[in-house]
């Protein structure tokens, strides 16, 4: 019996690892393209990443469930409202992509309207497996809460970028 509960645990340890390392690798770097989004939002428009030309958009990965996620909403929000509809030096903006990875999307709506995430570009992508989430698995997430910044060209800035450096980023434009 002991034995079998070692070996358990190694083999729980050991997938924990290889999806780790998966993750990471199969992850968005700095300087790369970041790879296309197109979804459905909430509001029932059709979204391309691809679309997001002359914009600075941070791609927000989050959870109704998640602690830290909605502890930083206050800060994301007061980052928004000060450069929305902002025109920077070089004639970009800046927009929020929010994509919430839920097992289910019951409560997720009315956490946006509650929390003010009053910008408009939200997806909902539902998991029996959390982190297994198509863009979760695209963008090599393994912790929520998790920030990527995308450039006006479409190519990734800061693949974990903190809201204190985004808005540091921000004001420097």
């Amino acid at each position: 019996m002991n034995k079998m509960f070692s070996f358990l645990i190694l083999a729980v340890l050991v997938l924990f690892l290889a999806f780790k390392l998966y993750s990471i690798f199969s992850g968005t770097s700095t300087g790369e393209k970041a790879p296309e989004i197109e979804a459905t939002l909430l509001n029932g428009k059709n979204f391309k990443l691809s679309d997001q030309e002359n914009k600075y958009t941070l791609i927000s990965f989050w959870g109704s469930w998640c602690a830290p996620c909605l502890k930083e909403a206050p800060q994301l929000v007061d980052i928004y409202k000060r450069y929305e509809g902002e025109k920077f030096s070089d004639g970009s903006s800046f927009d929020v992509l929010s994509i919430a990875i839920e097992k289910n999307d019951n409560r997720t709506k009315t956490l946006i309207e509650k929390l003010n995430l009053y910008w408009p570009k939200h997806i909902v992508e539902t998991s029996a497996f959390v982190m297994k989430a198509p863009l979760a698995l695209k963008y090599g997430i393994t912790d929520l809460p998790t920030k990527i910044l995308v450039g006006p060209e479409g190519n990734i800035i800061n693949g974990k970028i903190s809201l204190d450096e985004l808005d540091q980023f921000l004001s420097e434009l």
